[in-house]
């Protein structure tokens, strides 16, 4: 019995640290599609070029008809200069991601990106 209850505490110790979801609030500066249908994001605090998702192809959890309402709402995002608030699925801070993606093109959802919320 002890070492049922000592291993659930150790598998709920270990999968807590999954179900952290890191909300971040950045300014759209732009949004990108290249000639693969790649559709990048470009923020205050995350940096330029980040993908997100495929307008041609699956990319990832992130199917070709999301891909193209999530440009077209990015695109509007950036037409009004919008705050845009940025959800990810890791134990990640918000901090830390933002230096992840300042430094380098690695696509949001190599760190669990769930959505986004376009706001005044």
């Amino acid at each position: 019995m002890k070492k049922v209850i000592a291993a659930t505490a150790l598998v709920l110790m270990s999968t807590s640290s999954y179900a952290r979801t890191s909300i971040c609030k950045t300014t759209a500066t732009g949004v990108e599609i290249n000639r693969y249908g790649e559709v990048q994001f470009n923020t205050s605090s995350f940096g330029t070029s980040k993908p997100v998702c495929n307008v041609s192809q699956q990319l990832g959890y992130i199917t070709t008809e999301t891909c193209k309402v999530m440009y077209s709402q990015m695109l509007a995002a950036v037409m009004a200069q919008s705050t845009i608030t940025l959800w990810f699925e890791t134990t990640e801070t918000c901090a830390q991601l933002q230096e992840v993606y300042k430094s380098g093109w690695t696509s949001y959802q190599t760190h669990g990106f769930k959505h986004f919320r376009i706001s005044n």
